[in-house]
């Protein structure tokens, strides 16, 4: 590192080849986030060019300098090379030449690069170039404003800026359509944020960002994220994240992938990833952390295509900023889709979404170890929220706790294909809503219920199988549990093979909660059937099971069933509709009835 000179009175040297306009007369400093042409006419002209100056040494004062044509800033020996005393406009293609040292004589001062200006400061590992250190009061910042060269890319490599952000919003701003490259940049020590940028990240690497008074990094362009290289160190600044802010623009070209930094991203407002001309594909790395402000929201739509590839070792982590306030959620909608690995989700709230985690309108998703910890909201405070036509194909190995009402809530009994290893627990309402058993979807065919360690709520009785020659095959999985609202018909219709695949072990059970009765089980003869270790309970009225009786006359088969109503407990046409499994031990019985009102109705044949 150079000797700093401490110099009582800078004299400007003489510079050879170069010609000085006239000083012009004091003027404020003008507002630095002010377009540039309203600066243009504020400053006098003056050219600074190393190339035409003698090897010398000792500082040169810059004032309120605008250079207008190639310029150069050239070491000048040990020490600090230039003093900023005032603001310092930039019109030309500036180059800081390795070694250079550059420190602020006034509190706030700044370099502004505008109206075709650039700036490319290259410095070396054994001669880095120095902004802001060693002066008598923190520097401003630099700025790239609007009417920066846009053909250029604003180029550091091996720079440190130290000491910066006096007065100003940030040490670095660089504005809209503005390309910026930086590698081994050290910023080192910000009275207020790191670096902004509205601009185009090319390259963003081994760059330490560290004793920031504020953030160390802010983004509105979310195309740069797919820039943000590796070995980056943020460390000691006030809020140590990476805040990213709205973009209005959507346009990430065929996609964009956050990249693994090791700070979380911070987001303070709601975010739309979305492009209603592309189908975008957005890709969120292992280990990637999220911190949300409250009420803030996360929406991917218009065919959008999402990978969240966690790991046991890296998990994708989404959490409130600030436990006591809660983000919303995050939401597919409009032909959206997610595949999701070892993604967590905490804190959140479900906010007028239904819940954390919303699938809706055509929409599908996949689920592999999904966390879900904590759902605030008394009238969204679910889990998992699918509807409107969405779909989950898979969901496996995954936790879902502390939800104000429903683990998963979601619109048709085949919006949600459940697999093994899921777990919940510590929900107010510890089952899977199902609004409408109906299915939402007309192409299925086959269709499973698998045991879940909960419930399956029907809130709504109607028929599985509605639309004509469906010839669809329902399976219900062995320990399988439905508790059914009031008044529920659950109805299998004609055209489906219903197959109740219960055990001696794991026996499937229907019944009804606590305070309300329900209005049982149908089941038409269309199709050949079978109910294996069934119990239905709790029936009123009516039926515990009705089978219909239609042309085909296919028996419903009955093996270990289990039924108890207030009313009959088996209505069919004929005892023909009825067939008792034969059974290997003859003490235990295919059917038994127990509090029923009437043991079997069998229409006109009594």
């Amino acid at each position: 590192m150079k000797r700093v000179l401490l110099v009582c009175g800078v004299a400007m040297l003489l510079v050879c080849g170069c010609k000085k306009a006239q000083e012009p007369e004091a003027q404020p400093a003008p507002d630095p986030k002010a377009p540039a042409a309203a600066q243009q006419g504020e400053a006098a002209q003056k050219t600074v060019d190393a190339k035409d100056q003698p090897a010398q040494t000792g500082m040169l004062e810059l004032g309120r300098d605008f250079f207008n044509e190639t310029c150069t800033l050239a070491d000048r020996g040990p020490g600090i090379d230039y003093v900023l005393n005032e603001d310092l406009y930039i019109s030309c293609a500036l180059t800081i030449e390795p070694g250079v040292e550059i420190a602020s004589k006034a509190q706030g001062v700044e370099i502004v690069i505008q109206d075709g200006g650039s700036l490319k400061a290259i410095g070396t590992a054994e001669k880095p170039i120095i902004i802001g250190a060693g002066g008598d009061a923190p520097m401003g910042r630099i700025m790239f404003n609007e009417s920066a060269n846009k053909g250029a890319t604003q180029t550091f490599s091996y720079v440190t800026f130290k000491n910066m952000g006096g007065n100003k919003d940030e040490a670095l701003t660089i504005h809209e359509g503005v390309s910026i490259a930086m590698d081994h940049v050290t910023l080192d020590g910000s009275q207020t944020n790191g670096i902004w940028t509205r601009g185009i990240i090319k390259k963003f690497e081994n760059n330490p960002i560290k004793n920031c008074k504020g953030v160390p990094l802010t983004i509105e362009k979310l195309a740069s994220l797919s820039q943000l290289g590796a070995d980056n160190v943020y460390s000691d600044n006030g809020n140590n994240v990476i805040a990213l802010k709205y973009d209005y623009d959507n346009d990430f070209g065929s996609g964009l992938t956050f990249s693994k930094q090791s700070i979380p991203w911070f987001i303070s407002d709601d975010i739309l990833f979305s492009n209603s001309d592309k189908s975008m594909s957005y890709t969120i790395p292992a280990g990637s952390q999220f911190k949300l402000a409250g009420g803030v929201r996360i929406e991917f739509a218009n065919r959008a295509k999402v990978a969240m590839n966690g790991t046991a070792e890296a998990p994708i982590v989404f959490e409130a900023a600030d436990p006591e306030s809660p983000w919303a959620n995050l939401k597919l909608y409009n032909n959206a889709s997610l595949k999701a690995a070892y993604v967590t989700i905490k804190n959140a709230d479900g906010r007028g979404w239904g819940g954390a985690v919303t699938v809706a309108d055509t929409c599908t998703a996949e689920f592999d170890h999904l966390t879900i910890d904590g759902v605030n909201s008394d009238d969204d405070g679910n889990g998992l929220n699918v509807e409107h036509g969405g779909r989950v194909t898979k969901l496996e190995n995954s936790t879902i706790s502390h939800c104000k009402h429903y683990p998963v809530k979601m619109n048709a009994i085949d919006s949600v294909t459940f697999g093994a290893g899921n777990a919940f627990a510590d929900n107010g309402e510890n089952m899977i809503y199902v609004e409408d058993p109906r299915l939402a979807h007309d192409t299925v065919k086959e269709l499973t219920i698998g045991a879940q360690p909960v419930p399956y709520y029907i809130a709504s009785g109607l028929g599985i199988g509605q639309a004509e020659d469906r010839n669809m095959d329902v399976t219900i999985a062995a320990g399988a549990k439905f508790v059914m609202g009031r008044d529920v018909v659950l109805d299998f219709e004609d055209e489906v093979a219903l197959n109740i695949a219960g055990t001696p072990e794991a026996p499937v059970v229907m019944t009804s909660e606590d305070d309300m009765t329900w209005n049982g089980l149908r089941v038409g003869t269309m199709r050949q059937s079978a109910l294996h270790n069934l119990t239905i309970d709790k029936v009123g009225n009516d039926f515990a099971l009705g089978i219909r009786h239609d042309e085909k006359k296919q028996a419903v088969t009955l093996d270990r069933v289990s039924l108890s109503s207030e009313g009959a407990c088996i209505q069919a046409e004929t005892k023909a509709d009825v067939a008792y499994a034969p059974q290997a031990d003859e003490n235990v019985k295919a059917v038994t009835f127990a509090k029923c009102g009437k043991e079997t109705e069998f229409g006109d044949e009594g």
